[in-house]
């Protein structure tokens, strides 16, 4: 199979955190190979999505990358007891249904197949990775890549038909150097900068160049309980003269906050907004970021240098990942119930942190450990790597 044969399929759906990581994977396939072929593969409800993440790397490579949408089905479960969940009549009849959508997807992913012939399959998980993998495991080498170092329910069973799987975040302190953690593919610009480069990137955006500045983000589709947080302390955090750069996540969450903005004493210090392509840049202004404490911030945190207060959601890994850090004594944690029922606990907190410059930079070196570069290039290498020695 000849290089101009040949074609990488990249899976993953649901959510930004499955999908990003393939433009970037893919980004670099193209600048190493500009002949190779990739199949970007995702579930229907993301298709739309994902081709907006793609958008200019689809436009640039019209003719070498092509993207497919699957059905595909979740198992829903809620860390209760065994016998809660099968009494749980509402969730079993949607399990049951996916499972149909799971079907359907597999039969969908044979019919790609028979175009695709694929060389080497890259699997970040997420919705759709399960039924692609299932019908590709004896067509193709498979690389599992999981953001957190539990994989999530679709990439432990693919990993069992893999040759290759890596983690983004290590088990604990002790395999933080672990060969199989690598690290998590974000963009090249999420990267340090010194106060001169702040200034001029807060004076670019029309920021407040003096005030100290916190960036609040729970990811791309926002977070619920963060955005009520912020309604209920950003008057308070106003008053204190901290700057708030507010990412919504919708819409609708950002309409309500631009109302609470003009009955602020100085409107000026709060920026809400819904989504913005230059995350790098406001990581970069900010002395503070709120956030999740999902595997994919956590990288951004550790390249950009930025020291957190993290609010964990009610997830496994995410709780997980917060322990781990807090043992490190890398970021600030705290419960988003306990903090939307005490929200002073949490104006205190952002207030202290904003005020006390070693306290930062503890953080900050005590985050870098997780720091990794160029994983995107990293992974691209191995995986054509791995469809040359497999396509002899």
């Amino acid at each position: 199979m000849s290089s101009h044969d040949k074609t990488i399929v990249l899976v993953g759906g649901g959510t930004g955190g499955h999908v990003v990581p393939l433009r970037i994977i893919a980004g670099e396939m193209f600048r190493i190979n500009p002949n190779i072929k990739i199949a970007i593969i995702t579930n229907r409800g993301y298709f739309e999505r994902t081709k907006q993440i793609f958008k200019d790397l689809e436009g640039s490579n019209e003719d070498n990358l092509k993207i497919y949408q699957v059905s595909g089905g979740r198992f829903r479960r809620y860390g209760r007891s065994r016998l809660r969940e099968i009494s749980d009549v509402k969730t079993q009849i949607l399990n049951i249904i996916d499972l149909f959508k799971t079907v359907y997807g597999i039969v969908q992913s044979k019919m790609i197949l028979m175009k695709l012939k694929p060389a080497a399959i890259f699997c970040k998980g997420g919705t759709g990775a399960l039924e692609f993998c299932f019908a590709a495991r004896k067509r193709a080498p498979i690389v599992v890549h999981d953001s957190d170092s539990r994989p999530g329910m679709a990439n432990a069973i693919v990993g069992k038909w893999a040759k290759r799987i890596y983690f983004g975040m290590p088990r604990s302190i002790e395999k933080l150097n672990d060969k199989d953690v690598v690290g998590i593919p974000v963009e090249e610009e999420f990267r340090p900068v010194d106060s001169a480069e702040i200034s001029n990137l807060r004076s670019s955006l029309d920021l407040n160049v003096e005030s100290k500045t916190v960036l609040v983000t729970g990811g791309s589709l926002g977070a619920k309980k963060i955005n009520e947080l912020i309604y209920c302390t950003i008057n308070d955090l106003n008053k204190l003269g901290i700057q708030v750069l507010h990412q919504t996540g919708s819409r609708a969450a950002t309409s309500q906050a631009k109302k609470i903005r003009k009955e602020l004493d100085n409107p000026k210090l709060y920026r809400p907004f819904d989504f913005s392509s230059e995350m790098a840049i406001l990581y970069g202004v900010a002395d503070l970021v709120v956030g999740r404490a999902g595997a994919t911030t956590i990288q951004e945190l550790a390249n950009a240098k930025k020291p957190a207060i993290l609010i964990p959601a009610s997830l496994s890994d995410q709780k997980k990942n917060a322990a781990m850090l807090k043992e490190m004594g890398a970021t600030l944690i705290a419960e988003q119930d306990d903090l939307l029922t005490k929200p002073e606990e949490f104006i205190s907190m952002v207030q202290f942190a904003v005020s006390d410059e070693s306290l930062r930079s503890s953080l900050v070196d005590a985050m870098t450990p997780l720091a990794r570069y160029d994983v995107g290039a990293l992974l691209a290498n191995k995986l054509l790597d791995i469809s040359e020695v497999e396509n002899v």
